[in-house]
């Protein structure tokens, strides 16, 4: 799923009615957190409005969810994946379960994940391994995983688990998966 309009809507939505604060995208910080933006503008606010910041955020997230996008080709990935009999699971920085799991309900995606991890589940952040790592005892076997980001891999990278593959498509990942028969 990529949710980065979504991300960028809600930050400058957030800066501009509750900070006063007019951003172009290219100043949306893409650190550790996707809060970090609100959070570096309303240090020098009171506790309480950084906080009512945050909230109008989150509901930003819940109330737009419509602008979060499935990735061409995932849909049948993701049934191709089932019915082979292999568990997938989602491992996400977004750190609020509710939102994770009323978005893959509204773009009807909940039933194809074995397990989900979010921001809320991990006591360390992207790309510390932590989240893969929580699925050891749902999903069995052998691995797969993958990212729309490098950036995202680089903590299992860290951890001594290096790519065999990479790819940079949709459809090479599922060509690869799933080659067709000669």
């Amino acid at each position: 799923m990529d949710r980065d309009r979504l991300v960028v809507h809600c930050t400058l939505e957030v800066a501009r009615e509750l900070l006063g604060k007019t951003l172009n995208p290219d100043q949306i910080s893409w650190g550790l957190h996707e809060t970090d933006t609100i959070r570096r503008l309303a240090r020098q606010l009171s506790r309480d409005r950084s906080e009512q910041a945050l909230d109008a955020y989150a509901d930003c997230l819940k109330s737009n969810l419509k602008m979060w996008e499935v990735f061409p080709g995932i849909l049948g990935l993701l049934e191709r994946l089932g019915e082979s009999g292999k568990q997938v699971a989602l491992v996400t920085s977004v750190p609020n379960r509710t939102l994770v799991r009323e978005a893959l309900e509204g773009l009807t995606l909940k039933r194809y994940f074995a397990a989900v991890v979010t921001g809320e589940d991990v006591t360390r952040n992207k790309s510390d391994p932590e989240g893969i790592q929580m699925n050891a005892g749902v999903i069995t076997g052998a691995a797969l995983w993958g990212s729309k980001a490098m950036r995202d891999l680089w903590g299992p990278m860290a951890s001594q688990v290096r790519p065999d593959f990479e790819f940079q498509t949709v459809a090479e990942f599922d060509r690869f998966l799933f080659p067709a028969r000669v």
